[in-house]
């Protein structure tokens, strides 16, 4: 699907996709391209907008097989276009050479399959054994029941016999557990992390889902104002879009931090959890 501008010079769209500071940085699906020759990389598929403001036109050429990729940009115009099926990483991942008819120069096109990442693996908690404490039962004597003789004279209710003393031992062969077994606080520290972290993953998806949208409303913005203007407002523009990159690298640093703090809140758990089986038997 191609769309074309009428008017003499569109508004400089904002840059679609931001890299974020991990060790996979995704390709951007939208492009926007004001000088000639060019060279970018664009996810497959992508958006690829042309502003020329140059005095000349431009035009793109490249032909793959029967299939074949024709667009020209008059001067002071703009184009979006979004790349053919046919441009796939797969199908040539040396890049597509564009053609520049009007002016004998070449363009380079180079395309990228989408990238898909892994899911992140949380291990759940390791469970805690902690050994049965035998407890030797305690077993308590017969009373002795004494039968006195009856006696003839009289009868001493306050007498006692010895033989109905009895003595009882205290439990004292119970084993005695010392130690500090507290994994449970240590599991609930490690979930406090790993939510930090999923919370700081969906705030960098949410201001890359607003930079989308206003790269979409700024492309469908149509203005015709005398140069000095636009100057003024492409700077605002590019300086507003370096605000957010700066936002996203701060919100990046947090996550890193928050996952950097979870691996190693795990490793202090594992650590603990060692000790606890070497050391205190469990």
């Amino acid at each position: 699907m191609i769309t074309k501008t009428t008017t003499a010079v569109i508004l400089f769209g904002l840059i679609a996709v931001i890299g974020f500071g991990n060790a996979y940085a995704e390709t951007p699906d939208r492009v926007t391209v004001d000088s000639f020759p060019f060279e970018i990389t664009i996810e497959e598929g992508g958006e690829l907008t042309l502003i020329n403001l140059d005095q000349v036109g431009h035009g793109l050429y490249h032909q793959f097989g029967n299939e074949k990729f024709n667009e020209t940009v008059p001067r002071g115009d703009g184009l979006v276009i979004t790349l053919p099926e046919f441009m796939t990483e797969a199908n040539n991942p040396d890049g597509y050479a564009m053609y520049d008819r009007l002016n004998d120069q070449y363009s380079m096109i180079f395309v990228k399959a989408p990238y898909v990442a892994p899911p992140v693996y949380i291990p759940p908690p390791q469970p805690v054994y902690v050994e049965p404490v035998y407890v030797e039962p305690v077993v308590e004597p017969t009373p002795v029941v004494v039968i006195a003789e009856p006696l003839e004279e009289r009868v001493d209710f306050g007498a006692t016999s010895n033989a109905t003393l009895a003595s009882y031992e205290s439990i004292s062969n119970v084993a005695t557990f010392e130690g500090s077994v507290d994994a449970k606080a240590l599991q609930k520290s490690l979930a406090e992390v790993t939510a930090n972290f999923n919370s700081s993953v969906e705030k960098i998806a949410e201001q890359k889902a607003e930079i989308r949208l206003l790269n979409e409303n700024a492309l469908n913005l149509v203005v015709a104002v005398d140069t000095t203007s636009l100057d003024s407002t492409i700077s605002e523009l590019r300086a507003n879009n370096t605000a957010l990159a700066n936002d996203i690298t701060v919100i990046t640093a947090d996550r890193d931090e928050w996952k950097a703090l979870a691996e190693n809140w795990y490793g202090v758990a594992m650590a603990q959890l060692k000790v606890m089986v070497n050391l205190l038997g469990l």
